[in-house]
């Protein structure tokens, strides 16, 4: 299946939607890449904007860039498409108004043919539109890298349960190429939202070998227009569809405590949300408030006294 001719190569699948602000910048990070061993898939998804123009423009200029369009709507029929049309031994995902680190690249090839993983997992920035750190907590995977070069896929989708270390997105992962097609990772079309969440939470539970990268190799711009910050009729719908796959793969997989642990987390991650947006907070029906507070304390691994303060605002609210 592989040639010579695409040995070590890592494709970048890379959705476009209305992208014409920002896109110019990822493509160009991946334009001073140190590593130059890429292909870059620009899935053009209807653009009504100047975004298609970009993209052939790009095209045209280095043969490493591939454009694609997609009719169907949505990012994950955008980013499947890409899956199937990617050539290189390694498939990783970014987002069209984010950028990487110029050496993103070449540091996760090396460490992930060293570790030989199925998944790599990296940390990542996140900025606002001018590319100003925004403060907000951000993977911490210096405890992970530390305890050992690589974690069974049961270890990693523990710590994906119990902490925010991981986060359910494809651009901070990246995978062999035999990984994706032996286990079929494709994207769940007929979500809007999240649909990124329970597909990698998947992925990471069928792999023999996952490792991790705390560098902070990607820049997570936060812009207030994107799909992921719109208000729309289905975007609650999809993340509580998306949490609930999560929950009922864990507890298949024997893994009740850190289920608990999960919806914890979630629990009080959105309802802190809504809180602080000044919409009515439910109490959660899965979990108790004091046992909520207990599966934080005893089982969190990550921003566990936020969250613990967090709890007790809501606690006060409902």
């Amino acid at each position: 299946m592989e040639t010579q001719k695409y040995r070590h190569m890592i494709s970048v699948v890379v959705p476009v939607y209305n992208a014409q602000e920002y896109l110019a910048v990822m493509i160009e990070s991946l334009l001073n890449q140190s590593y130059a061993k890429w292909e870059l898939i620009l899935v053009e998804n209807g653009s009504r904007d100047g975004s298609f123009e970009i993209c052939t423009m790009y095209e045209k200029k280095d043969r490493r860039i591939c454009v694609v369009q997609e009719r169907k709507k949505g990012a994950a029929a955008a980013r499947n498409l890409g899956i199937k049309a990617a050539k290189g031994d390694y498939i990783t995902f970014a987002d069209s108004d984010d950028y990487l680190r110029e050496d993103a690249y070449e540091i996760l090839l090396n460490r992930i043919k060293k570790s030989n993983c199925d998944i790599m997992c990296y940390s990542f920035h996140i900025v606002d539109e001018l590319g100003n750190k925004k403060g907000w907590y951000e993977p911490q995977l210096r405890r992970y890298e530390k305890g050992k070069c690589c974690y069974t896929g049961e270890e990693a989708a523990k710590i994906y349960l119990t902490s925010r270390d991981i986060e359910g997105f494809g651009w901070n992962k990246i995978f062999t190429r035999k990984f994706v097609e032996e286990n079929a990772v494709l994207y769940d079309e007929s979500k809007i939202a999240y649909e990124d969440m329970a597909v990698f939470f998947e992925a990471i539970l069928k792999a023999e070998r996952v490792s991790f990268c705390a560098e902070k190799l990607y820049y997570y711009r936060q812009v207030g227009s994107s799909l992921t910050h719109k208000q729309y009729e289905n975007k609650n719908k999809d993340y509580i569809s998306a949490n609930n796959t999560i929950i009922a793969l864990a507890r298949q997989n024997g893994l009740n405590r850190e289920a608990n642990i999960f919806i914890a987390r979630q629990y009080v991650y959105g309802a802190y949300n809504k809180m602080k947006n000044g919409e009515k907070v439910k109490a959660c029906n899965e979990l108790g408030n004091l046992q909520i507070l207990w599966n934080i304390f005893v089982g969190l691994k990550s921003e566990k006294i936020k969250m613990l303060l967090k709890a007790l605002l809501i606690g006060f609210n409902l």
